[in-house]
């Protein structure tokens, strides 16, 4: 431990301190313990720069795979990366809704085709007109309720790799959960779904399933900056009123592009506006301090941008020195704590086993949330 300490924090620690950090009957206070020496670092260690990413590199010889951070900033700065992007046409990031934006299929085109138009209303029929004959179709019905699922369906993107901090690497059987993860959704019926991690190939996934077709659009199309690499996509029930559609960036650091899905609902109340969001995961020293910046970042969403009724789902990636919450004269509720206060209702333990094989156990707990805002609205019911 001391030669460890030594190499990260540079310089030679205090022989009570190692017997400190052994005697720590939690191991979690001998985490704490650790973190806090790396802290008081004099000189700076790979872990504990501001990594908006990493990469895994492999050893010719040992063939052994080695965790490296990578500061993206400091490395454009050294390669004059933007300056070069810059003089290339079409590397200013833009969504072009037209393109990239809600998609729908076209029963006669046998494509998905972007919304034309919103308000938009198309209740499901077995025969699905194209979106320009339905263009501002309009319901006199408006519901009363509404039901919503949240869902990390995981990306492939580190399958069988090790985990940032440590864990062996496991194969995350991707093709093997698709079709599981797609009959559960089914089963739900959700009015609208709000999915993090999902990558151009389960949007491809979905989009070929029939009864995908028939039900729902989605939120963006395959190839908007959404989704590519990864990113939210909603799929939204046709019997669902809608009157637009629009993406909010949730930034942990400058030039970082986090898109949150925002699709207004017209119920007999009133308007009401669905967030799908995923926060960074805080696996570094250098996350854990971004992830206060887009923690602010996405309650001035919250409380400031988007007006009126609003619920906010998906994956917090909660830590538990630091769960994000809202402040009570926010006037947003926590839906689970609202209804099953005695319950922690944790998302992922121990029970669930893909999530005890990949996860650290530092990070169980309720990841994922659903936050609200109205004063017509109140939760029914919850289910994990």
């Amino acid at each position: 431990i001391e030669k460890l300490v030594q190499q990260v924090v540079g310089k030679v620690m205090k022989p009570e301190t190692a017997k400190k950090i052994l005697t720590k009957a939690d191991p979690n206070d001998a985490a704490k313990e650790i973190r806090r020496l790396m802290t008081v670092a004099t000189r700076p260690h790979r872990c504990l720069h501001f990594s908006p990413s990493y990469c895994w590199l492999q050893n010719e010889k040992s063939k052994l795979w080695n965790f490296v951070y990578i500061d993206l900033g400091e490395r454009q700065r050294k390669m004059e990366t933007r300056s070069k992007r810059n003089e290339e046409a079409g590397s200013v990031l833009t969504i072009n809704v037209a393109s990239d934006g809600p998609a729908i299929f076209d029963a006669q085109k046998q494509t998905w085709e972007p919304i034309p138009s919103f308000p938009f209303h198309l209740p499901p029929s077995a025969t699905i007109p194209s979106p320009a004959e339905v263009n501002v179709a309009s319901s006199t019905q408006k519901p009363k309720t509404l039901s919503l699922l949240s869902w990390n369906v995981m990306f492939d993107r580190y399958s069988g790799k090790p985990t940032p901090l440590g864990m062996p690497g496991i194969d995350w059987c991707s093709l093997k959960r698709y079709p599981v993860l797609a009959k559960l959704i089914k089963e739900c019926d959700a009015d609208v779904v709000g999915m993090q991690e999902v990558e151009p190939q389960f949007w491809e996934y979905l989009a070929a399933l029939p009864w995908v077709r028939q039900n729902y659009y989605f939120s963006c199309n395959v190839n908007g900056p959404a989704v590519n690499p990864w990113g939210v996509l909603m799929m939204v029930h046709r019997r669902v009123p809608v009157s637009h559609i629009t993406h909010h960036n949730i930034p942990a650091w400058s030039g970082h592009l986090n898109l949150m899905p925002v699709v207004s609902v017209d119920m007999a109340h009133g308007p009401v506006n669905v967030a799908a969001m995923h926060l960074l995961a805080p696996y570094t020293k250098g996350h854990e301090n971004a992830r206060v910046g887009q923690d602010n970042a996405l309650k001035q969403r919250m409380l400031k941008t988007i007006a009126g009724d609003c619920i906010t789902m998906g994956d917090f990636n909660d830590w538990p020195t630091n769960e994000f919450s809202m402040e009570p004269n926010s006037n947003y509720t926590d839906a689970w704590t609202h209804l099953y206060p005695k319950d922690l209702g944790k998302t992922m333990d121990e029970t669930n086993t893909f999530a005890k094989l990949k996860i650290e156990e530092l990070f169980f707990g309720r990841a994922d949330k659903v936050f609200y805002r109205s004063k017509k609205l109140r939760p029914t019911g919850a289910t994990l």
